[in-house]
């Protein structure tokens, strides 16, 4: 009963579908991760982005 009054197994789905959302949207595949490590401006650039970030230089976008 208490699982019944608590909405669990509904609140149970939800997370269950947050987390497979975010899952497979923000994580990078196989594939992807292959094509960024071997992109060496790519990885030049994100390695500028981070330091700049660090040092909170520049602007936030949106």
């Amino acid at each position: 009963m208490k699982a019944r009054a608590e909405n669990r197994s509904v609140a149970d789905f939800i997370e269950t579908a947050v987390q497979t959302h975010i899952r497979d949207t923000e994580c990078v595949d196989d594939a992807e991760m292959a094509d960024i490590l071997s992109n060496e401006r790519l990885r030049e650039r994100l390695r500028q982005g981070s330091k700049d970030a660090k040092r909170k230089k520049g602007a936030m976008i949106g």
